[in-house]
């Protein structure tokens, strides 16, 4: 790869393949690619370098360093938004809100999935994702708000035969199942 790449291209690349790596399950490739792409990058802010971030940030998180992860999606996140790269942002966001969520913060997730959804509104199937973790944050914390985001996500899936739009109505039948939270009178 790097013998037939412009010295431009290298990082970009890099980032490419420890996305795949990730996805592959390979979170030591895709963290040890992150980092040699940012090495090629400096500290130069910009749209490739926060996605790095954001892949290393996912790479830690696959890892158990939830901490760590945080941190660096942190910094995706900042990097992102200088760069006017929303796309980037918002996943990093929707990354640090599953943290989040999965360690009990549901307010702090709910912020993170919020601001992604003001960020996604040209990209429907990010958008889908986003609206249907803020339906989890949502429904952890008894909010009736939670269905209005489920079913978003679901009308926003293109395939309505997908596995996400199958876990957007499991989400639904879940929240259509448990009583309304009480409200003071």
């Amino acid at each position: 790869m790097r013998a037939h790449s412009a010295a431009i291209e290298i990082p970009v690349l890099l980032t490419e393949v420890a996305e795949i790596a990730l996805s592959c399950g390979g979170d030591d490739r895709a963290a040890m690619l992150a980092h040699e792409a940012l090495f090629y990058l400096g500290e130069a802010p910009g749209a490739t370098a926060s996605k790095a971030l954001r892949v290393l940030g996912a790479a830690h998180m696959a890892q158990g360093r939830a901490e760590t992860a945080m941190k660096l999606l942190d910094r995706a996140i900042a990097m992102a938004a200088e760069a006017k790269a929303p796309a980037i942002e918002a996943s990093a966001l929707c990354q640090n809100g599953l943290i989040s969520l999965n360690h009990g913060d549901y307010v702090k997730a709910e912020r993170r999935f919020r601001r992604a959804i003001d960020l996604l509104a040209p990209s429907p199937e990010l958008l889908a994702v986003a609206h249907h973790h803020l339906a989890l944050a949502l429904m952890f914390q008894g909010s009736r708000e939670a269905e209005h985001h489920a079913q978003a996500a679901l009308a926003l899936r293109r395939d309505p035969d997908s596995h996400l739009a199958e876990a957007d109505r499991i989400l639904l039948a879940r929240l259509r199942q448990t009583p309304a939270p009480r409200t003071n009178e």
